[in-house]
């Protein structure tokens, strides 16, 4: 079972960590201590070739930024268009 699966809750299934830890790569900002190349994309306008760390990059079919959530609970989030 993927965390997608989960999360969308279309299979109905739980998840089965078998006690492993919350890895934390978010949480207000990118976790660069367990995620060191911050948050990164690949797209077929190069086929897949390169990847990119810039979310507002003109002509890349993936982009994204930080924002505050309107949620003032939530905090940070990323916002992918």
């Amino acid at each position: 079972m993927t965390n997608a699966c989960y999360v969308v809750g279309a299979c109905g299934a739980g998840p089965r960590t078998k006690g492993i830890p919350d890895l934390v790569v978010f949480d207000d900002a990118v976790d660069t201590g367990v995620w060191n190349r911050g948050i990164n994309a690949a797209d077929s306008t190069d086929g897949f070739v390169s990847d990119y760390n810039n979310g507002a990059l003109p002509g890349r079919l993936i982009n994204w930024q930080v924002i505050a959530d309107a949620d003032v609970d939530r905090g940070n989030v990323i916002e992918v268009t």
